[in-house]
C-alpha cells in the first residue's frame, strides 16, 4: 500500500485558485489563511487515517516484542501516537466527507473514547469552524453525563440488591412461620386421629364385650335348660325304676308292647317291600306282554309268579306271628 500526496491534491494550490488570485487585503488574506487551514485540517485527518491503516498492517508483520523499537527506528513514532493513528483509522475511516471535514486531529482525539453514536452526535452539533476545545468540552460533558448515569445505575443496583435481601429475609421469615403453622396443624391432626382411634377401639371392645356377654347369657340359659331336662330325665328314670320294682306285671306288659312294636316294624318293612315288588312285577308284566317270543314270555311270567308266591308267604308268616303274640298277651 502506498500513498502519494501532492500540493495539487490537497488543495493548497489549485488551478482554479492560484495564489496570485488572493486579494491583497486583510480580509482577503484572512480568507486565504482560513482556506489553507481547512485544507491542512483535511490533509491532517485524512493523512492520519492512511497512516493508521498502514501501521495496523505493519503491526501484524512485526514480531511480538519488537513493535516499540520498530516505531522509534523506522517512523519516529511513540507507541501512543501510533495507537491514536490506528484508532482514528478504525473509528473515522468510514465516516462521510461532510462530517470528516469538520474534524481536526485534536478534535478527533478528544472524542475518540466515546461511542460511535455519541461521536456522531457531537460532530453533527458542531459548526464547521468549531475548535478542538469545543469538541473536548462536549466530550467531557458526555462523559460526565455517562458517569452520572452509571452512578445512578449503581445506586439503583444497590437499592435493588437491598430490596432483594429484605424480600428474601421476609420470605424466609414467612417460610419459617408457615412451617411452624403446618407443624402445629399436623400435631393437632395426629392428636385428633389418636383420640378417634382410641375411641373407636374402645367402642369396638365394648361391642365385643357385649357380644360375649350375650353369648355367655345364651350359653347359661342353654345349660339351665339342659340341667332341667337332665333332672326331669333322672326323675323319670327313678319313676320307671320304681314301677319295675313295685309292679312285675307292668314290666311284663312293657315287654309285650316292645315285642308288639317290633312286629309292627316288621310288618311295615314287609309292606314297603311288597309295594316295591308290586311295582317291579308291573314292569315285568308289561315287559312280558311286549315279548313276541313265547318261551321268553313264559320264563318271565314264571319268575313273576314265583315272586308273588314268595311275597304271599312272607305276609302269611307275619300274620301268624302276630296272632301268636296276641294269644300270648
Amino acid at each position: 500500500m502506498s500513498m502519494q500526496v501532492t500540493m495539487l491534491e490537497v488543495g493548497l494550490i489549485t488551478k482554479d485558485n492560484p495564489m496570485d488570485k488572493i486579494e491583497a487585503t486583510p480580509d482577503g488574506i484572512a480568507d486565504a489563511v482560513n482556506s489553507i487551514k481547512g485544507t491542512v485540517q483535511k490533509i491532517t485527518i485524512r493523512g492520519t487515517i492512511q497512516i493508521g491503516r498502514l501501521l495496523a498492517e505493519a503491526k501484524k508483520m512485526i514480531p511480538r516484542g519488537e513493535w516499540t523499537g520498530w516505531l522509534q527506528d523506522h517512523v519516529a513514532y511513540s507507541v501512543r501516537t501510533a495507537q491514536y493513528a490506528m484508532e482514528i483509522a478504525e473509528k473515522y475511516g468510514k465516516m462521510d466527507e461532510d462530517r470528516l471535514s469538520k474534524l481536526s486531529y485534536s478534535a478527533a482525539i478528544s472524542i475518540i473514547g466515546l461511542t460511535e453514536e455519541e461521536r456522531l452526535g457531537i460532530i453533527d452539533s458542531m459548526p464547521k469552524n468549531a475548535k478542538a476545545v469545543d469538541y473536548k468540552a462536549a466530550a467531557v460533558a458526555i462523559e460526565q453525563e455517562n458517569r452520572e448515569k452509571q452512578q445512578a445505575i449503581e445506586g439503583l443496583k444497590e437499592e435493588l440488591e437491598k430490596l432483594k435481601k429484605e424480600k428474601s429475609a421476609t420470605y424466609l421469615d414467612w417460610i419459617k412461620e408457615k412451617s411452624k403453622r403446618e407443624a402445629a396443624e399436623k400435631t393437632i391432626e395426629r392428636e385428633r386421629l389418636s383420640r378417634e382411634t382410641k375411641a373407636s377401639a374402645a367402642d369396638t371392645l365394648a361391642e365385643e364385650n357385649r357380644a360375649k356377654d350375650a353369648q355367655l347369657k345364651h350359653a347359661g340359659e342353654q345349660i339351665e335348660k339342659l340341667q332341667e331336662a337332665l333332672e326331669k330325665a333322672r326323675q323319670a328314670e327313678k319313676a320307671v325304676g320304681t314301677i319295675y320294682e313295685d309292679s312285675p306285671e307292668t314290666l311284663k306288659t312293657l315287654e309285650a308292647l316292645k315285642q308288639r312294636n317290633e312286629t309292627v316294624q316288621a310288618v311295615t318293612l314287609i309292606s314297603e317291600s311288597f309295594r316295591r315288588c308290586i311295582a317291579e312285577l308291573e314292569q315285568m308284566g308289561i315287559a312280558a306282554i311286549q315279548l313276541k317270543d313265547a318261551n321268553q314270555r313264559w320264563k318271565v311270567m314264571s319268575k313273576l309268579l314265583g315272586q308273588i308266591k314268595s311275597m304271599a308267604d312272607d305276609v302269611a308268616k307275619t300274620a301268624m306271628l302276630e296272632d301268636s303274640k296276641d294269644a300270648e298277651a
